[in-house]
């Protein structure tokens, strides 16, 4: 939306002066999305409580405040954001994409895999929403189905560093300790710290690996 910080700078400018003239839904989401571009979250908060209140239908306006809630830390209030985007359109993957990562976070894994899975049913390619999805399936036991969507991370974004740890960590689980050392690797290269205790699962499937005398 914005080149860059001067033309952010001049929009804000501009979104001042049509709300003192007539204040609208549609110049405080405008204002608040220069505010956010400029690092202006607590501002951009209060003036998208606005937009949507002149205009609940405005979804942008929910999704965003959604947004702008998450990186303020508060997301109970994310969730409840997001949550009416969707009671206003129900198929806007911006909000299902937003709830994954709040329930993501919080970490409560079948709310973050369905709103994932209706997210990406919508014919999006999205490499994060699958790297995303793959953590939370990694992270309910369903191995195969997080190698499956990291796989499609990578693939899309062949540089995702992220979803590379991910697959490491689920072929260590399963006991593919080549092909999670190999994964390890291209995600370091990409500059994606591998955790400790991924290393470890692997170094103990090489352990178990050796043959003893």
């Amino acid at each position: 939306m914005f080149e860059s910080r001067d033309k952010a700078a001049e929009v804000k400018r501009r979104m001042r002066r049509a709300l003192d003239v007539l204040p609208s839904s549609g110049s405080y989401y405008t204002l608040a999305m220069a505010e956010l571009y400029l690092g202006e979250n607590g501002e951009a908060v209060r003036h998208l409580e606005r937009a949507v209140e002149l205009d609940p239908q405005n979804r942008m306006a929910w999704v965003n405040l959604g947004g702008a809630l998450m990186l303020a830390g508060e997301l109970e209030r994310a969730l409840e954001a997001n949550g009416r985007a969707l009671a206003v359109d129900p198929d806007f993957a911006p909000a299902l994409l937003n709830l994954g990562l709040i329930h993501l976070l919080r970490q409560e894994w079948p709310e973050a895999i369905a709103a994932y899975e209706r997210a990406l049913s919508l014919n999006m390619i999205g490499p994060e929403a699958h790297a995303n999805l793959a953590i939370a399936y990694l992270r309910t036991g369903e191995v195969d189905k997080a190698i499956e969507e990291g796989l499609k991370a990578t693939g899309q974004r062949p540089e995702f560093g992220l979803a590379y740890v991910t697959l490491c960590d689920a072929y260590a689980i399963q006991g593919e300790r080549a092909a999670a050392e190999a994964l390890c690797e291209q995600a370091e290269e990409l500059g994606y710290a591998v955790p400790a205790e991924v290393r470890e699962r692997i170094w103990r499937r090489e352990k178990a690996d050796v043959p003893q005398s």
